[in-house]
């Protein structure tokens, strides 16, 4: 409360200057007292000139409780719709980019996705243009499953940087190679989630490596992608799916000793993995181990593996 009287000091001394009205509304309505807030900011429009940043102000207030669905609920007048009026008027006193980026979010939260695309979008034609504003964007055309529109706003926002990239441009390269992932342009993918790397070599996870490894053997770039899964497992040594993958990796490339070393590294920590048992019985009948062979098909097959059945009925 000591500070709020210090606002309340500033705004009896400069009693024109908009930041008092601003700042005491916010702090009342942070404190969930939105009557008194309201009645700040009226005052704000009369007795200052600034109306854009007075509505800037509430809007912005109200859009938080709005999402606040018990603060809502306390101030059932402080809904999107209001919150929408007051940065509208906002942007009628004075056309500020940002008020236009506001309006947008609201939008969004309002589940008009191609209306808050638009807004986005609106901004970046101004000096608010950001990689950050086409990632909204993006986000829109997503949740309207308009990939193509996604890729072309993330194309956008990538095309924000130069190259070299700086760390800033991570989050667009990472969200871009996802879509290009979903549209199975796995060699472009690659190239962007190699970009990443560079930028965030200390954030990538097993995770990370085992995507980039699936896109490569997409993309046949297969002694990287032999990479990427000995990275994966290695990170993640308890996870039999990525030794599963490392040992028919190693089959792709003859390396029949590596594959049934990690075939039986992914059994032994699920010993229910068919694909694991299917792979381990491949690469033994590879080495002329038919016996061997067969008891692991035929476990892979015992727990569903078609293809295993089928290969105990073909000839070795």
């Amino acid at each position: 409360m000591l500070y709020l009287a210090y606002v309340d000091d500033f705004i009896q001394r400069f009693p024109t200057e908009v930041g008092g009205y601003t700042m005491k509304a916010e702090m009342l309505s942070a404190k969930n007292a939105f009557a008194d807030a309201d009645a700040v900011w009226d005052e704000g429009l009369k007795a200052t000139t600034a109306a854009d940043e007075i509505h800037f102000s509430r809007a912005r207030s109200l859009f938080a409780v709005a999402q606040d669905p018990k603060r809502q609920q306390a101030y059932p007048s402080w809904t999107f719709e209001a919150a929408m009026q007051e940065v509208e008027a906002a942007y009628a006193a004075k056309p500020l980019p940002i008020y236009l980026a506001l309006q947008g979010h609201i939008l969004y939260a309002q589940k008009q996705y191609a209306a808050a695309a638009s807004k986005f979008v609106d901004v970046c034609q101004t000096n608010m243009r950001s990689a950050e504003n086409f990632l909204y964007a993006a986000q829109c055309h997503q949740m309207l499953s308009d990939t193509l529109a996604v890729l072309a706003m993330q194309d956008s926002a990538v095309a924000c940087f130069t190259k070299p990239y700086v760390a800033d441009a991570a989050p667009s390269l990472l969200m871009r190679a996802q879509t290009l992932l979903a549209l199975k342009r796995y060699r472009d993918a690659v190239a962007d989630l190699n970009d990443y790397e560079r930028l965030r070599s200390r954030d990538v996870n097993a995770n990370f490596y085992y995507q980039r490894y699936q896109a490569e053997m997409q993309s046949r770039l297969f002694q990287q992608a032999l990479n990427d899964i000995e990275r994966a497992a290695r990170m993640e040594p308890k996870e039999p799916i990525f030794q599963a993958e490392l040992a028919a990796t190693h089959y792709r490339f003859q390396q029949f000793d590596e594959a049934i070393s990690a075939a039986r590294s992914a059994i032994a920590l699920d010993d229910t993995f068919a694909d694991a048992h299917r792979i381990l019985g491949i690469c033994l009948r590879a080495q002329k181990k038919e016996q061997e062979a067969r008891a692991s098909l035929q476990r892979a097959a015992d727990l569903g593996d078609e293809l295993a059945k089928n290969l105990l009925n073909a000839k070795p």
